[in-house]
């Protein structure tokens, strides 16, 4: 006889819609915290800046009906920016 394991969401009082809106909050944060991080990290304020506003839009749309496309695109843009982006307005740009 096999036993069944309640997962730790639930034990912690989450229903399973609960638990995947807890999942995705952590998710939008642990993104949104790396996005700022890398770009500040960088030397890129103005960037880390645009980065945050990417991430926000797309959790905007993300908890929309039918923008979760919509909100991928935002996510990958914010890490774009993070990453590659150069802030050559600010004269920071190398």
């Amino acid at each position: 006889m096999m036993s069944y394991e309640v997962p730790l969401v639930e034990q912690l009082g989450f229903s399973s819609f609960g638990s995947y809106l807890a999942t995705l909050v952590a998710v939008v944060l642990v993104h949104h915290v790396v996005v700022y991080a890398i770009a500040r990290f960088r030397g890129q304020p103005g960037v880390a800046i645009m980065a945050l506003r990417d991430v926000v839009i797309g959790t905007m749309w993300l908890v929309t009906i039918l923008g979760s496309w919509i909100a991928i695109y935002f996510y990958l843009r914010a890490l774009y920016r993070a990453f590659l982006y150069e802030d050559v307005a600010a004269g920071l740009g190398r």
